[in-house]
């Protein structure tokens, strides 16, 4: 049976862009914090992120593929809350049959260039007060010197020079052991470093002793989430085992007792680990499959996620065992994923929510911290956990504290691995009284309840009227969404049942894109609905049907604003002149990303022009909810996601020397036909006459070009260009 899309970090990157799921940082970026930087600014975003300009690389660089379990959801096909109970089942598969590795002769691993050294692989620096580079993604393959089983870990290695590497390992790891067995054989420990692998192999690294005992070999736990066995070659310079689809393998010698600083290092907890003496690492050979991609994770969201995953697994399948009536679990990233676990619970009898909590810490050493509630309570809201604490515990019986316990090492209230824990006790009394019944609301549905940001009868002034006295670009967007209010009030009086299938229908999408559709929807709170243009658009007569429909948008943030302000008049200066067009004109506002995709969903099929109007100064989209303006090829992914097939012409009024880059990026998109840049270096009337002459001339001999040209008004100078495939196709200058 062929391995699934988890098997290969390139299968995987493919899925998540296909699904729109990755954010293309194309900018230059330095190695030496800034791609950290960066990074972190987008953490914990539905995205993962790829740097495809790392100064001094041509290897791009991969992040993020953990911060986020929406994320994660959609790449294991798991609703979000059901990952603990997928994770614990694929576990609990494995132990009760496990499926070993394969050791194959050749894999993409030996395909590639070898002969490296660690400075042409591109490692960055994190933190302000790292001590250096560092591999904090890598999969560690280990043989245990006595009895041959293997073990996979995840380590931190910082990178002293081109063939050295020092290492931190926990106390407790099997790696650890397998080293103090290696000396007291008196032989050196070889080992494998493997970047860029998928997600089963980086959970069965992460997975709890108490889950993977020494004796067992945890890679099978691989094996079970790809569906297939883990296909491994061997070392070419060291009896080692490298895995055969990695993006790099690193060859390594470990000496017994060799120690050099290590640290320190921004850590799991959002402390620097300290520079301490710790183990050497010797690299005897690397390995690069053909057009690697490094992979990096920021020690924050993606070590809660990932290592709380595994953490909440173990502790379900335990405490399911051993107390009655626990529903579910859920490590906080409050408490980094490691040191704070929730547990609800249905009471059976009194005095299980202590028996929980105790259970619980010996489920997952590394807890500092345990809260057991009742099953009425979202253990993933924080407000929700702590009402159940202000309002359930009982302060002199229901806490619970264990001193001088072993604990996580990284954690400073654990020096040397020793600290109190604490417990907290937040269940009601047992048997339950109806004082500590929650207040709740009758569950009703909204689909059928008229509700509108306008009060009946209210009138709105003349948009244009009203635009031209403003004294402020937001007062300008604030008409503006009144205005919308009005057609939204306009269409739920007049919406059919057709128009609200054509709205929703995602049928024509990919489960990818339609989830990603749907999550986008979600997040603006409601999908924009059509204006009254856009239900002519979808009732034209036979002789223009609703493809050769248009839709003007305006797109991103608030800029300056005498440039805002010239991009509200060209919007409404457009919209007047486009009345009596031949091709009927919807007109919308998208301030963010998601209200951009919403639109588009909204009106797919029902449009041939895409106007893009921005408040930039140049014409770029910078949309609100996005760190910098979004460039051209993802600008048209993001339109060709939505579009898919249709074939569709986008037109960006801006400056035609600055728009060039984009307008030729935004060409490449599948679902666009061509760009068309038109000059708004002169007034809004100006550039709206252009345009709206530009729509009525289409017919000339079926040519752009000599549409654009016949519309050229004769007063003033200004340039127009067109891209079509990333090339320019012509320039027209009046």
């Amino acid at each position: 049976m062929p391995a699934n899309h988890l098997a290969d970090l390139t299968t995987i990157i493919e899925d998540l862009d296909s699904a729109g799921r990755i954010s293309h940082v194309t900018s230059e970026v330095d190695l030496d914090l800034q791609l950290a930087g960066v990074a972190a600014k987008l953490e914990g975003k539905p995205n993962a992120v790829m740097f495809h300009n790392v100064a001094g690389h041509e290897a791009p660089v991969f992040a993020g593929l953990y911060w986020s379990r929406d994320l994660l959801a959609h790449l294991l096909r798991r609703d979000e809350h059901e990952l603990p109970q997928f994770v614990s089942g694929c576990i609990e598969q494995w132990q009760r049959s496990p499926v070993d590795p394969v050791v194959v002769d050749d894999g993409p691993i030996l395909q590639g260039q070898s002969g490296l050294s660690l400075s042409d692989i591109p490692i960055p620096v994190h933190a302000q007060k790292d001590g250096g580079p560092y591999f904090d993604a890598g999969v560690v393959i280990a043989t245990d010197p006595e009895t041959g089983v293997r073990n996979a870990s995840i380590q931190r290695f910082m990178v002293v020079d081109d063939r050295t590497l020092h290492v931190n390992i926990d106390a407790g790891r099997h790696l650890g052991l397998y080293l103090d067995k290696a000396r007291e054989q008196k032989k050196s420990l070889f080992i494998s470093i493997n970047c860029g692998v998928g997600p089963g192999l980086h959970f069965a690294a992460a997975t709890p002793a108490e889950a993977a005992p020494p004796d067992t070999d945890e890679l099978g736990i691989a094996s079970v989430f790809q569906d297939a066995p883990l296909e491994l070659v061997k070392g070419k310079m060291t009896p080692t085992e490298l895995v055969a689809n990695a993006m790099y393998s690193i060859e390594c010698e470990m000496i017994p007792g060799e120690l050099g600083d290590e640290g320190p290092f921004a850590e799991v907890t959002g402390y620097y680990a300290k520079c301490e003496p710790r183990p050497v690492v010797r690299v005897r050979a690397i390995h690069a499959r053909p057009n690697p991609i490094f992979q990096t994770i920021l020690s924050g969201a993606e070590v809660w996620n990932s290592v709380g995953l595994l953490g909440e697994a173990n502790v379900l399948a335990t405490l399911k065992r051993q107390i009655p009536g626990v529903q579910d679990v859920y490590f906080t990233h409050g408490g980094c994923g490691f040191y704070h676990a929730v547990v609800s619970m249905q009471q059976k009898r009194a005095g299980w929510g202590k028996q929980a909590i105790m259970a619980t810490f010996a489920a997952f050493p590394p807890l500092k911290m345990v809260t057991v509630v009742d099953d009425d309570v979202n253990i993933r809201d924080a407000s929700d956990v702590e009402w159940s604490m202000a309002t359930r515990l009982d302060a002199k019986a229901g806490i619970v504290t264990i001193d001088k316990v072993f604990g996580h090492g990284l954690n400073p209230g654990f020096p040397d691995y020793l600290g109190t824990k604490v417990g907290f006790d937040c269940t009601r009394p047992f048997p339950h009284s109806y004082e500590y019944d929650r207040a709740d609301y009758r569950n009703v549905s909204l689909d059928d309840v008229v509700i509108s940001n306008c009060a009946p009868g209210a009138q709105i002034a003349d948009r244009g009227t009203d635009l031209q006295s403003a004294d402020s670009s937001s007062t300008d967007s604030a008409q503006l969404t009144a205005h919308t209010a009005v057609a939204q009030t306009e269409k739920a009086q007049l919406q059919t049942g057709q128009v609200q299938a054509d709205v929703t229908d995602n049928s024509a999408m990919s489960p990818g894109q339609a989830g990603s559709m749907h999550n986008m929807s979600m997040q603006t709170g409601s999908m924009q609905t059509m204006s009254m243009q856009a239900m002519s658009m979808q009732t034209a007569g036979s002789a223009h049907s609703a493809r050769q429909g248009g839709l003007v948008l305006l797109v991103g943030k608030e800029g300056k604003k005498k440039y805002q302000r010239a991009a509200f008049d060209l919007f409404i200066d457009l919209e007047e002149r486009t009345i009596s067009s031949d091709v009927s004109f919807a007109f919308e506002r998208a301030r963010t990303a998601a209200e951009f995709v919403a639109t588009l969903s909204a009106y797919r099929g029902r449009f041939s022009y895409l106007v893009l109007i921005s408040g930039k100064k140049r014409g770029g989209v910078h949309f609100a909810d996005e760190l910098s303006a979004m460039d051209g090829l993802a600008l048209g992914k993001l339109i060709s996601t939505v579009c898919q097939q249709d074939s569709i012409q986008v037109i960006l009024p801006g400056y035609l020397e600055s728009m060039k880059r984009r307008a030729r990026d935004l060409s490449k998109g599948k679902a666009i036909s061509d760009v068309v840049v038109v000059d708004r270096s002169n007034s809004p009337d100006w550039t709206a006459s252009l345009l709206d002459g530009y729509f009525r001339c289409l017919g000339s001999e079926g040519r752009l070009e000599v549409a654009l040209k016949d519309s050229m008004p004769p007063a003033g100078r200004a340039s127009a260009g067109i891209w079509k495939d990333g090339k320019a196709f012509t320039r027209i200058e009046s």
